[in-house]
C-alpha cells in the first residue's frame, strides 16, 4: 500500500481507539465532508515511524488538525491555512481536556509548537480566527 495513505489510516484508527471523546470534541466538530490530508502542513516531519505526525485540513484552510505521537517540536506551515490570525489549543485525548496553544499572526511562514508536558499522544487544532471554529470549553 502507499505509505502515505496508510499512516493517514493508522492515524484515525489510533484516535478511534483512544477514546470515543476525541471523535466527538475534535473531528467531527469541524465540516468532516472537507476534509484532507495534508502532511504537507508538517514542514519536517520525523522519519520513524513510532513518531509520524499526520496532519490533515479542511479544503478551505480554515483549520487543521495535527496528531503528534510523541514529545516533540512541530513546525507547522501556516501557509496552507487562511491567510489571517489563527488559534491553537492542544487535545489530550487522556484526560479529554484542553490547552492554550496560542495565537498565530496572519502573515507568519512557518510556526514551532512544542508538545505540552504530561505524556504522549497530543492533538493539535489550528482554527482560523475568521472561521470561529469551535475549541476549548
Amino acid at each position: 500500500g502507499n505509505a502515505y495513505f496508510d499512516g493517514l489510516n493508522a492515524f484515525f484508527k489510533e484516535l478511534e481507539e483512544k477514546t470515543y471523546k476525541i471523535q466527538n470534541r475534535v473531528m467531527l466538530a469541524r465540516y468532516l465532508q472537507a476534509r484532507i490530508p495534508d502532511q504537507e502542513l508538517i514542514h519536517v516531519a520525523p522519519s520513524e515511524a513510532a513518531q509520524h505526525i499526520a496532519a490533515c485540513r479542511d479544503e478551505a484552510g480554515s483549520y487543521a488538525i495535527i496528531y503528534v505521537p510523541a514529545s516533540q517540536t512541530v513546525t507547522v506551515d501556516m501557509t496552507r491555512l487562511q491567510s489571517g490570525d489563527c488559534v491553537a489549543h492542544w487535545y489530550d485525548p487522556r484526560l479529554g481536556t484542553w490547552h492554550d496553544g496560542g495565537r498565530v499572526a496572519a502573515g507568519t511562514a512557518l510556526h514551532r509548537w512544542q508538545v505540552p508536558v504530561g505524556g504522549p499522544d497530543w492533538v493539535l487544532v489550528i482554527d482560523a480566527v475568521a472561521a470561529a471554529g469551535p475549541c476549548a470549553d
